[in-house]
């Protein structure tokens, strides 16, 4: 009976990921989205991060880890003003297919969530990464930033059976009907992560071998606040 209903709870969040990947695409194809920034906590911002998808990974048998980043830290960053659920839809759709490509492996299966910040675009998380640039979103903003802002970011690294360069930037613009037919999905989940960073003034890179790995590294352009502005 336990079976039936972690299959019918595992067939819902799929079915609900689909759905909501081709919503958001349809608001951001038409200019509908907007950020909303809200104050919030890092610290209890990674332990949402574990409470949403460690179950998943658990039941998968992957090893599943969240961090603060010393980046964070030396810069002193405890609370800062950004948008945390389209944040969080990013980390999402990253998340849900690093579950998804990794849950077969035979070897070690890990995955790796970091939260960091930055006062650059440029920032060291994305070194060695192929940058995706979306020239189909206007910026929003410049690079300059003002004294109280920063860039948050977050990686995602994992020991799923990874992809070439080639297949990983086609699938940044949706995934091939081959990777659709074996893994499921929308396809669309990674098309939206793209778009909803640009929108949040950030950017997305990645690197990944077949096979082997895959890491993900995600920016959100956030303010620095304090609980006080709550």
């Amino acid at each position: 009976m336990l079976e039936f209903v972690d299959t019918i709870r595992s067939c819902n969040t799929h079915q609900r990921r689909i759905t909501d990947d081709i919503l958001v695409l349809s608001k951001l194809d038409s200019e509908l989205f907007l950020i909303s920034p809200t104050v919030f906590h890092l610290e209890t911002f990674v332990r949402q991060i574990e409470k949403t998808f460690g179950p998943e990974a658990k039941e998968a048998k992957i090893d599943f880890t969240v961090s603060i980043d010393d980046s964070a830290q030396s810069l002193g960053i405890e609370w800062v003003k950004a948008d945390p659920g389209r944040f969080m839809q990013v980390l999402t759709s990253l998340v849900a297919n690093a579950i998804k490509f990794t849950r077969d492996q035979n070897g070690p299966r890990d995955i790796d969530i970091r939260l960091g910040a930055g006062s650059s675009p440029d920032l060291p998380a994305f070194i060695n990464l192929n940058m995706v640039e979306d020239t189909t979103c206007e910026d929003s903003t410049d690079n300059i930033l003002r004294e109280d802002e920063l860039y948050l970011w977050c990686s995602v690294r994992d020991t799923g059976c990874g992809m070439d360069t080639k297949g990983m930037t086609r699938i940044l613009s949706q995934a091939s009907p081959k990777t659709y037919n074996r893994y499921g999905g929308s396809g669309f989940g990674l098309v939206v992560s793209r778009k909803l960073v640009k929108l949040q003034a950030g950017r997305i890179g990645f690197i990944s071998n077949q096979g082997a790995r895959s890491t993900f590294v995600f920016s959100a352009k956030a303010t620095r606040t304090s609980s006080n502005e709550l």
